[in-house]
């Protein structure tokens, strides 16, 4: 079914996978628009679980967790409640039935039966016809509104280095100003930023990143005299909608942004309230130098290395140096300290990530940023389930276009035990920031942790075909195969991830090859137990290994220092190396002592 037809007063447009009320547009992934389209066909009937699946994935083995995930984004765009619904209803031990009614060329449909034509005489008439839908066709590609951007990063045409900042600073401050623009779908910064220093085509990278419009730009510094140029182009069909070229002194770098937010802005979106321009027009700072300063942090902490992480501190304090109110930069810094980069101990870095947090949130009390570092640090350091969710929720309340909260939260529901709404999650930090190697590996944990081992694979060497260097997604991949009994992939998975010295290397080898498994992760345990290696012992991973072991006294010890120091302690709870741990009563214990809600723990 290709033409377009309504359900209650939404227009579908399947060949766009796109539905419209009249004052939003929405745009539906190709499986989830495949799911309507079938409810469709068999409008007021229960359409069974099974066929659905069969229907939409025909190919694919797929779990009932992804049919339920897609019926939960179709009743969010519509605005659909499951409790009273008007649109999809679920039949229990049944299925699902959508009851709203269905029109067709005006005409109300029951089940999906084209209206019929009248003949055409001729070939003539024929091909007018055909011509006339075409005309219409693109006339209505063109009438959809730009419901979704991309902010590509701006190009520094100087070459100088010491001036990319620069240009990733606009960029930045560009997503998040944007972002406040109401039903406008922002990616997030990861995703951009892998287009740095590239030559883009921005049809391609439309497509690429599922918007219908992007941004690009270019930056030139030149002493005190700053050149900036903006073009907005439909990503549909790289026609020209908007571009505009400013000449300022580099201290104006706040005005150019805020010129270029609120025209892209008023293009997009031209009946903004009063409220919504002056959230467009905030400023945190009236300082150049501090927002400088900061713009040099964020360049730093986006490198997500430990070098970078110190270089941040030290342009952030700066920042706060030059501007004691400037509110986003405590919130960077905050960051700097929940996320685990730095080589210092959760009790000394967490405490200093909770105090720039609050004390953002003491200047700007909607700090979207603010709210999500501390709903991390409450359920990483805290293990407060309660603060956790209200501190994310908010931050997505705030920004719901901010795709690190998102991608947050479903680490956080996955730790609780609530896998579905893990993914559904991490699905949509995905949309917004769909070329994030972080998110992308976020979206392998909901996985992982559901014990959906096989999804969690394909995931994983997803993100490492996009990324082939990012050790993380290789050691988790790693954890996927071990718990698919895939122990060789496992084994070579890990030794890339964990690197170390060749001979270190040959010894693990040679311990799987003699003993297996077991034997391996004996030498591992050899390994660290070494006196150079003292001071330097993870204490989650030994008390993972352990349990691999079968060890679980060892385990167990391991599992009270990481209490002690006040390790992830919710991460390990959920994780599937230590199910051979759950049956027995000092694992409920600990459990306990955490207060970490009882679902985590009782896979």
């Amino acid at each position: 079914m290709d033409d377009a037809f309504r359900v209650r007063e939404w227009l579908v447009e399947p060949q766009l996978n796109l539905i419209a009320d009249g004052s939003r547009t929405t745009h539906l992934e190709p499986k989830v628009m495949r799911v309507l389209l079938c409810l469709v066909e068999h409008v007021d009937k229960v359409v069974a679980k099974e066929r659905l699946i069969h229907a939409v994935w025909p190919d694919t083995f797929v779990t009932d967790d992804v049919l339920t995930h897609a019926i939960s984004q179709l009743r969010r765009a519509f605005g659909d409640d499951a409790r009273e619904p008007r649109f999809i209803q679920t039949v229990p031990k049944g299925g699902y039935r959508l009851i709203a009614p269905v029109y067709f060329d005006g005409r109300e449909g029951r089940g999906l039966h084209r209206v019929n034509r009248t003949l055409l005489g001729s070939a003539a008439v024929l091909l007018a016809g055909v011509a006339v839908a075409l005309l219409r066709s693109h006339l209505a590609q063109r009438a959809q509104p730009v419901d979704s951007l991309a902010v590509l990063p701006f190009a520094n045409v100087d070459g100088d280095p010491d001036s990319d900042y620069l240009g990733d600073g606009i960029t930045d401050a560009l997503i998040d100003s944007l972002s406040q623009v109401p039903g406008l779908k922002v990616i997030s910064h990861a995703s951009v930023f892998r287009y740095t220093g590239r030559s883009v085509d921005p049809k391609a990278a439309g497509r690429e990143l599922g918007v219908r419009a992007v941004l690009m730009g270019r930056v030139r510094q030149r002493g005190r005299a700053l050149s900036v140029s903006a073009e907005l182009v439909d990503a549909l069909d790289n026609r020209h909608i908007w571009s505009e070229s400013y000449e300022r002194r580099g201290s104006d770098i706040l005005d150019v942004q805020e010129d270029i937010a609120r025209t892209i802005a008023e293009r997009l979106r031209p009946r903004l309230t009063g409220d919504e321009q002056k959230r467009l027009a905030r400023r945190h700072t009236e300082s150049p130098e501090a927002y400088e300063a900061y713009l040099k942090g964020r360049y730093w902490w986006n490198k997500r290395t430990a070098e970078g992480m110190w270089k941040a501190i030290d342009y952030l304090h700066q920042a706060i140096d030059k501007d004691p109110t400037y509110a986003l930069a405590y919130a960077a810094l905050a960051d700097v300290y929940v996320v685990d980069y730095l080589p210092l101990p959760p009790k000394e870095t967490m405490p200093m990530g909770k105090a720039a947090a609050i004390r953002a949130l003491q200047i700007d009390e909607d700090l979207a940023e603010a709210h999500a570092a501390l709903g991390v640090a409450a359920y990483v350091f805290d293990w407060d389930a309660v603060a956790a969710e209200k501190a994310l929720k908010k931050a997505i309340a705030l920004n719901p276009n901010y795709a690190t909260a998102y991608g947050y939260y479903g680490e956080f529901l996955g730790r609780c035990g609530r896998f579905e709404e893990s993914l559904a999650a991490t699905k949509r930090a995905h949309e917004l920031d769909p070329l994030s190697a972080v998110i992308n590996v976020q979206v392998g944990n909901s996985f992982l942790r559901a014990r959906h081992y096989d999804q969690a694979v394909e995931q994983y060497l997803k993100t490492l075909e996009m990324e082939p260097g990012f050790w993380l997604a290789r050691a988790l991949l790693a954890q996927a195969y071990e718990h698919e009994g895939m122990y060789t992939e496992a084994i070579q998975e890990d030794l890339k991830a964990t690197g170390g010295p060749p001979e270190q290397v040959a010894a693990r080898r040679a311990a799987y090859a003699a003993a297996g498994w077991k034997g391996y992760w004996q030498e591992v345990l050899n390994s660290w137990r070494q006196p150079s290696r003292r001071g330097q012992v993870y204490s989650p991973s030994m008390a993972l290994a352990y349990a691999r072991l079968g060890e679980k006294d060892q385990a167990f010890a391991w599992l009270e220092r990481a209490y002690e120091e006040r390790r992830d302690i919710p991460d390990l709870l959920v994780n599937p190396a230590l199910d051979g741990l759950r049956s027995d009563p000092r694992f409920g214990e600990f459990a306990r002592r955490v207060g970490w809600p009882p679902e985590a723990a009782g896979r």
